[in-house]
């Protein structure tokens, strides 16, 4: 009799759960189907940060190297002690004459509120995301990329010709290039990266629909926001993968600031970079144009130069 109890039980459950995607899905499209009636290609962009103000400085710097058509940047960003937080009031000086706003969560515990929140108030039809581990190697416009139709595209950053075709991915598959010097594929036929359309490392989104997905969801930061949005890949099987020929960004794992995963990384703690970013270091990022890679995450030394003094650059003797 419990058994039977049960298999109701499981079939009921089952039966909801088709009913809320079938809702869900319509719920999508009809996002997407008010975005093609609008046409707008308005973007802005989000970058995540905690305790990583030499990484985030690197960032930063190399994208305004690299992007033509820059965009407004948001940092959300939080930090764990007064060193740290002291490194980001250093950044916002440094970028106070650029299209960045910095704003920090409301303690440690109010990130998904805060992102919620902060993508609500963006005015753009389009974000881009970004992790603060993350440097640009070569150039992009991001205004030709974002014009793309993002409800048939996820475009990518990290992705290009020089990142390995993996092996599971489905027989005889690999990119094909198209106009522009760009590149597309479908998600659902790669693996991996190739495969893996909800990333925070530099893809391109609906606003309202990323929004919509993450307001669905449950999350403490950027890492259990990535893995819970994987949820949602079948409403990406039909789209296509957009890049640049050769990947425009890099993710340099130095190390880990959260401990929502056991992702691996490497063993420069964020310590020592604070106290070398305090003592008027910082990474040289342009030692990195250009580089040659095949992952998306790539070990590379770090290489450490003094600070450049400019208007936009300068900092103070710690």
């Amino acid at each position: 009799m419990n058994h039977i109890v049960m298999l109701k039980k499981e079939y009921f459950r089952n039966k909801l759960k088709s009913v809320f995607r079938i809702f869900f899905t319509i719920s999508v499209f009809l996002i997407r189907r008010s975005s093609k009636k609008q046409g707008k290609t308005t973007l802005e962009c989000i970058i995540f940060s905690k305790d990583r103000a030499m990484q985030l400085h690197a960032l930063l710097s190399s994208y305004f190297d690299k992007v033509a058509s820059t965009v407004q940047v948001h940092v959300l960003y939080n930090t764990s002690n007064s060193n740290h937080q002291k490194s980001y009031e250093d950044l916002i000086l440094i970028y106070r004459d650029r299209n960045v706003s910095f704003v920090k969560q409301r303690n440690n515990l109010s990130f998904r509120r805060d992102f919620l929140k902060l993508l609500s108030s963006l005015l753009s039809e389009k974000v881009m995301l970004l992790v603060d581990d993350v440097v640009f190697i070569n150039e992009i416009d991001l205004h030709d990329i974002a014009g793309y139709d993002l409800t048939n595209y996820v475009p990518s950053l990290r992705m290009g010709c020089n990142i390995d075709f993996d092996v599971d991915s489905t027989p005889g598959w690999s990119p094909r290039i198209i106009e522009n010097n760009k590149i597309e594929w479908f998600w659902n036929q790669g693996s991996y990266a190739w495969g893996y359309p909800l990333s925070l490392d530099g893809h391109i989104f609906l606003r309202k629909e990323i929004l919509h997905l993450a307001r669905w969801i449950s999350f403490n930061g950027p890492n259990s926001l990535e893995t819970n949005l994987q949820l949602f890949t079948y409403l990406y099987s039909k789209h296509h993968g957009l890049a640049e020929r050769r990947s425009v960004i890099v993710n340099i794992p130095y190390n880990k600031v959260q401990m929502e995963n056991e992702n691996l990384c490497g063993n420069i703690h964020q310590d020592f970079l604070l106290e070398q970013w305090h003592r008027g270091y910082q990474i040289d990022y342009r030692k990195l144009s250009g580089l040659h890679h095949s992952c998306t995450h790539t070990d590379i030394s770090l290489v450490m130069i003094p600070r450049e003094i400019g208007a936009n650059t300068k900092h103070e003797n710690h």
